[in-house]
């Protein structure tokens, strides 16, 4: 039998060690934090495959750029796998972590679209484009810290 631990109305199930398991929407967040990696990933070899394709004369105008965009890239995918680690291991350092690691890959993203702005003259729905993206993500990661911060389950789970 499963041991089942009730808390403030709440059933949480706890592993072998007492500790409770991850479960409900802290999965999903898993999964998000996964899918940061991946495009992480992605986003640093387009970033380091333009780089190589680039005319020397262009490299002065859009190497610092797009090395800017491979760092924030190489940031956001080790940023990810040590929060899925920490979430993983149910450590309490996690939801403190998640909102600062969140918010240092969110003002990246704002300082990348400004500085690409600058460079480059867009078609104004390429420019909506670029900066929805930035603003969802900015959207979805303040959902996420409200729910780290005012839920049950994450209190109960994060303990370590």
């Amino acid at each position: 039998m499963k041991d089942v631990e009730t808390v403030e109305e709440e059933l949480v199930e706890l592993d072998r060690n007492g500790v409770p398991r991850i479960g409900g929407w802290l999965r999903l967040l898993m999964l998000s934090l996964a899918l940061t990696v991946l495009g992480g990933l992605g986003d640093l070899f387009a970033a380091l495959d333009a780089l190589r394709g680039l005319e020397p004369e262009a490299l002065e105008i859009a190497g610092p750029l797009l090395r800017f965009e491979a760092a924030g890239a190489g940031v956001a995918v080790c940023l990810g796998a040590w929060l899925l680690y920490l979430l993983y291991k149910r450590n309490g350092l996690f939801v403190k972590a998640y909102i600062g690691g969140m918010v240092a890959i969110h003002v990246l993203g704002v300082v990348n679209l400004v500085w690409f702005r600058s460079l480059v003259t867009l078609v104004p729905g390429e420019m909506a484009a670029l900066g929805g993206r930035v603003a969802l993500g900015i959207f979805v990661t303040g959902l996420w810290m409200w729910y780290l911060l005012v839920s049950r389950r994450v209190k109960q789970t994060c303990v370590r």
